[in-house]
């Protein structure tokens, strides 16, 4: 995820699903705050630095050609700037692919995420490829939440094996569960909502010999249980093993269905000030609601009143939390983080 000063990455999957091979062009366009050091192919090859891949204003594309039932990973290396970004903002980064053929499924050649500026930068971590809202009238119940759990060896030797274990949150409908692409061979189990990857013999770099090499990843996709509702919360997290070491434990990501941006002017309200440094949080267009804090782990910590457009806490702990707002029997959620 970007984080001011340092490099980010993202994966980029293209997958065949035909019985033949698939050649084309892949267009990246990266957010204009962002700027791209390089784009690495699965063997840790720059393609950018070789010439296989040209820069663009905007980005970058690159040819491709795909076996049968194949698929064609790259890593993208971004930087973000010191200034002119906060923490909270909102990066948005689009792929299309122009097959050199008739497509018999065009609908799928094209994508967009949406990822969130941090104040810190950790590669192991969990994310949802819609960003951590979503606006209810974008999504129906055909839809699929699309996730990544990214993980890197950042230790002094090869990782043997790598061992992710997750649980789907309840809201999800673990019959529509689905591996999208994953960056090593893999075993894969499911017990119930108990996801299992097994990454054995994966040989994985510490990040100090291959930086390229010592990540991986998995992508997956979900629906949500029907009758999902404005302000409805879904989190996600992995634990992590690398050989026999303790679990290296992501943040918890957290999805909220939010009303429609033209619904009322007040679902437009903002807070302030974020990061939170005293006791008392300031609405914009928002004088008076019910209001409930959550941790990131979806337990309700708070609830109260917004009183004259503000809220009092009291011995609030520093960290992220969820904040639900609902004026009228309508909700939003914003996240709020506490200094």
């Amino acid at each position: 995820m970007p984080n001011p000063g340092f490099d980010s990455t993202l994966e980029v999957t293209i997958n065949n699903l035909h019985a033949g091979n698939s050649t084309g062009t892949l267009q990246f366009n990266h957010d204009p705050m962002a700027s791209i050091i390089a784009v690495y192919d699965r063997n840790g090859i720059d393609i950018l630095a070789n010439g296989t891949a040209t820069v663009t204003s905007s980005g970058f594309s690159t040819p491709y050609n795909i076996m049968a039932f194949g698929q064609y990973d790259l890593e993208v290396v971004m930087a973000t700037p010191v200034t002119g970004v906060q923490l909270g903002d909102i990066f948005t980064h689009n792929a299309s692919i122009n097959p050199n053929s008739t497509d018999s499924d065009a609908t799928n050649n094209n994508t967009s995420v949406d990822v969130t500026v941090v104040a810190s930068y950790d590669p192991n971590d969990v994310t949802e490829a819609r960003g951590p809202g979503i606006p209810i009238d974008t999504f129906s119940t055909n839809d699929f939440l699309e996730y990544t759990i990214r993980f890197q060896n950042l230790g002094t030797a090869s990782a043997q094996f790598v061992r992710v274990l997750s649980s789907l949150h309840p809201s999800l409908d673990e019959s529509t569960f689905e591996v999208i692409a994953t960056s090593h061979a893999y075993l894969y189990t499911k017990n119930g909502r108990q996801l299992d990857f097994f990454f054995d013999s994966i040989q994985l770099p510490p990040e100090v010999v291959d930086e390229p090499g010592s990540n991986g990843f998995i992508k997956y996709r979900i629906k949500p249980l029907s009758g999902f509702a404005v302000g409805d919360l879904i989190s996600a997290r992995a634990e992590i093993f690398f050989d026999y070491n303790s679990a290296v434990i992501t943040e918890t990501w957290i999805t909220t269905f939010d009303a429609p941006a033209s619904t009322s002017d007040w679902q437009q309200t903002s807070i302030y000030p974020n990061p939170l440094v005293g006791n008392t949080l300031f609405f914009e267009k928002l004088d008076s609601g019910q209001a409930q804090l959550f941790s990131l782990d979806g337990k309700e910590i708070w609830n109260g009143n917004v009183e004259n457009g503000r809220i009092e806490f009291n011995d609030l702990h520093a960290g992220f939390y969820i904040l639900k707002v609902n004026n009228n029997d309508q909700t939003i959620s914003m996240k709020l983080l506490k200094k």
